[in-house]
């Protein structure tokens, strides 16, 4: 945890909150863990998912394409993918 007045932002909430250090490093921890469990998942797509996914989706714009082909496969929807 940083010491006290390196980071302003952090230091406001923890006076705010009346929280000792120690107390907000382990919220943010827990906090993290959850936010960022994912890091260590692997995506599997076939080649045939990602035309099918592309067919289905020509008359989207190309961001909103993207977003929900990510949700995708993250979600494992739309048999496009696989957490490995």
């Amino acid at each position: 945890m940083p010491r006290i007045n390196t980071n302003p932002d952090l230091d406001a909430i923890i006076n705010e909150h009346n929280l000792r250090r120690n107390q907000a490093a382990h919220q943010l921890r827990n906090w993290k863990g959850v936010a960022y469990e994912n890091t260590q998942v692997t995506l599997v797509v076939e080649p045939g998912d990602i035309e099918a996914a592309i067919a289905d989706s020509l008359s989207m714009p190309f961001s909103e394409f993207i977003l929900k082909f990510v949700r995708d496969l993250l979600s494992g929807g739309g048999g496009c993918g696989r957490i490995v």
